[in-house]
């Protein structure tokens, strides 16, 4: 009796014990099917967020690239090209004889004009300026024939401003030295009529008319009222009718308007009626001609006036003869 009731204990403990399992089983179930009808719930309930792909998004900038300091090598000018850029100034610590020297020196290492003249004028101003009172360092330096043709044309200029008793004479040697320089030449032709102190010298003016070179002649007519006589009157007019350079013929027609010689008026006229010049050619060499011989005349004669009235008033003339004639300087 005693084990069947132990038995019967031990079943029923045993049934209790399934049952309680299940029933725990069961809660569970029921608990996380509520847990998962919560979780549905709340899905449905929250806001749908789309997950959109990025689309053209700019890439980022790259980091900025490490700076590298770098030293300049020094270049190196050339000796050429460092005398062409140098200026020379004048040492007023120093004897107008040493600052002519170094500009001399200085000319002679770059002889190009095209770059010198803008180098050395503000040292030339200072040169004229004490010219004067070294006019023997000047005369020297002249007679020495040293130097570039720049820094000789300068000592030219110097010897206008020295009160030098033959600096005419150092001029006509200059312009009359066929070894000088040709723009030597021309400046020191240029310089003797700027020397209005200058006593007539026509001989060396007529070799000076023969010169070669055309600038020199058309520098020596500038000065041609001063040496003027019977036979420079004739090189004048022959330079006229036979130079082939028209500077030189309108120089020497200028040279003839300076004169008194009485016979002038009737070789202009002449001259004027050779060229062929009418209004649809003009600036021609014969409308060149005559306008200087026009400019030349003395038009006080009564004969002369009408003659230079009539070109004046002639429509078919070159209106720049035409103007030359009413515009007379001797009127």
């Amino acid at each position: 009796m005693i084990e069947r009731w132990q038995h019967k204990n031990l079943i029923a403990g045993f049934a209790i014990f399934l049952v309680s399992c299940g029933a725990l089983i069961v809660w569970r179930i029921q608990r996380t099917g509520c847990a998962l009808s919560d979780a549905r719930s709340s899905q449905q309930d929250a806001p749908t967020v789309l997950q959109v792909p990025p689309q053209n998004l700019i890439p980022p900038a790259p980091p900025p690239a490490e700076r590298v300091v770098t030293t300049a090598l020094p270049v190196e000018i050339p000796a050429a090209q460092q005398a062409r850029t140098t200026t020379l100034t004048y040492d007023p610590a120093q004897s107008f004889t040493v600052n002519l020297e170094r500009f001399r020196l200085f000319c002679d290492k770059d002889a190009d004009p095209r770059t010198l003249e803008m180098r050395v004028k503000d040292f030339v101003i200072q040169l004229l300026e004490h010219a004067k009172a070294n006019d023997s360092a000047i005369k020297d330096a002249l007679l020495v024939k040293e130097g570039s043709p720049l820094y000789r044309n300068i000592l030219l200029a110097c010897l206008v401003r020295t009160d030098l008793d033959d600096k005419q004479g150092i001029a006509w040697s200059i312009a009359l030295d066929q070894n000088e320089n040709t723009s030597v030449r021309r400046t020191a032709a240029f310089v003797l009529q700027e020397l209005p102190e200058a006593l007539p010298q026509s001989q060396l003016f007529l070799r000076l008319l023969a010169d070669p070179d055309d600038q020199v002649k058309v520098f020596a007519l500038q000065s041609a009222g001063n040496h003027m006589n019977d036979a420079v009157y004739t090189a004048v007019q022959n330079l006229v009718s036979k130079s082939s350079d028209i500077h030189v013929r309108l120089a020497a027609l200028g040279a003839i308007g300076q004169t008194l010689e009485a016979s002038k008026n009737s070789y202009l006229t002449d001259l004027i009626e050779q060229q062929q010049t009418s209004a649809a050619d003009k600036f021609s060499e014969a409308s060149l001609i005559k306008r200087a011989a026009i400019d030349a005349l003395d038009v006080s004669s009564p004969d002369v006036y009408a003659s230079a009235r009539s070109v004046a008033l002639d429509t078919e003339e070159d209106p720049g003869v035409r103007r030359r004639a009413i515009l007379n300087r001797n009127s």
